[in-house]
């Protein structure tokens, strides 16, 4: 066997066990940020003390019962966003350990190999989170969505991966090029010289992942999302070495890469169309692996259900989540997985601000669409 066979079939496996992981965790970025500031929001509109009044007739009512019971929305977990964060930390740790023990070259990544655009970084993550909003969950999620029944997962990964393309290399594409052209920049990574300045920054960076991860040990009762955590971040490492040490090879080396579900979209889509044209690569392996591993965890766990849109107004937001999520994916080199776990792993400062951008997308999507679902 080759080694392209081997890094295909490998990613094949790592698309299966995301499948699997995603479909039982939940996990999602979406989902954490959404409770995260629909916490906030209420907090602010005095929402606790209606509902602490709630609690306290409750408990006149039934003398018998403990008030605790009743959560208000400063107790509600973020369980999801902490679950995040935990993926987030094991797949620095182990991707920072892989290349310091150098096994694989983070330079040769598209993160860390060149230039980047300053102002369509940013903005595309911004589009991203907006959308991702509009669509109820990124493009990853939307495959695991769709391993499970769900026909708008498919809506959304049609619009994402045609307007990631068009992006990229289609319609829109000479437009991209002339702005990332204009605005480009090479500030190289965090990555530079291990001054004790950096040092004590990353290590205060982890520290703080941990510890908001861990905090009053809501995730740990949750062990679905602790768990779901833990593997999603492995994956994350598991991608680098199978690309970096079992795709290289002198004669006929594969591109460093990990996980990210924008342009991979894209490059099934065309795949499906022109199999006889192109070869599937790393990311067309790993997409057709979630949405089969979704499917079968799905189809054992009983919870494989079709679903659709209940109104044309969905499926209109439905859309233009996912053409958003597809051109600003596209700007900013990746999703909320490609950018805020596989990016992040190498401390790319694009990445960050990749990352701030579709924070700031999402919550601006979230204060302007309050009764999305």
């Amino acid at each position: 066997m080759s080694n392209v066979e081997l890094v295909l079939w490998s990613a094949l496996c790592i698309g299966v066990v995301f499948g699997v992981a995603g479909q039982l965790s939940g996990f999602c970025l979406h989902r954490g940020l959404a409770q995260h500031f629909q916490r906030l929001q209420r907090r602010r509109s005095g929402a606790s003390e209606h509902v602490a009044a709630h609690a306290h007739s409750a408990a006149a009512a039934n003398p018998g019962r403990s008030a605790v019971s009743v959560a208000t929305p400063e107790t509600v977990p973020a369980v999801k966003l902490q679950s995040f964060a935990l993926a987030l930390f094991v797949a620095i740790v182990g991707t920072q350990w892989a290349a310091y023990a150098g096994w694989v070259d983070l330079t040769q990544s598209i993160y860390l190999a060149g230039t980047f655009s300053w102002l369509l970084v940013p903005l595309g993550g911004v589009l991203f989170g907006y959308g991702m909003t509009l669509s109820n969950g990124c493009g990853a999620r939307a495959l695991v969505l769709l391993g499970q029944g769900n026909l708008r997962a498919a809506v959304v990964l049609l619009c994402l991966g045609v307007s990631a393309y068009a992006t990229l290399t289609g319609v829109l594409a000479p437009l991209r090029v002339g702005l990332a052209e204009l605005t480009s920049w090479s500030p190289g990574s965090f990555r530079g010289p291990f001054t004790p300045y950096y040092v004590a920054a990353a290590l205060l960076f982890l520290a703080g992942l941990l510890g908001f991860s861990l905090h009053k040990a809501t995730l740990l009762r949750h062990k679905a999302d602790f768990f779901g955590a833990l593997v999603i971040g492995l994956l994350v490492v598991a991608g680098w070495l199978v690309t970096g040490v079992l795709g290289a090879d002198d004669f006929d080396p594969v591109p460093l890469e990990s996980m990210t579900f924008v342009a991979p979209v894209g490059a099934t889509l065309q795949y499906l169309m022109i199999a006889t044209g192109v070869d599937a690569g790393f990311g067309v392996l790993v997409v057709a692996g979630v949405v089969a591993g979704s499917l079968v965890s799905a189809l054992v766990g009983k919870r494989f259900k079709w679903q659709g849109f209940e109104s044309p107004p969905q499926m209109r937001r439905y859309m233009t989540g996912g053409i958003l999520m597809g051109v600003g994916g596209a700007l900013a080199m990746g999703c909320s997985i490609g950018q805020g776990l596989t990016g992040l792993s190498t401390l790319a400062l694009g990445s960050v601000m990749a990352l701030l951008g579709i924070l700031a997308g999402s919550r601006l999507a979230l204060n302007l669409h309050q009764t999305s679902s």
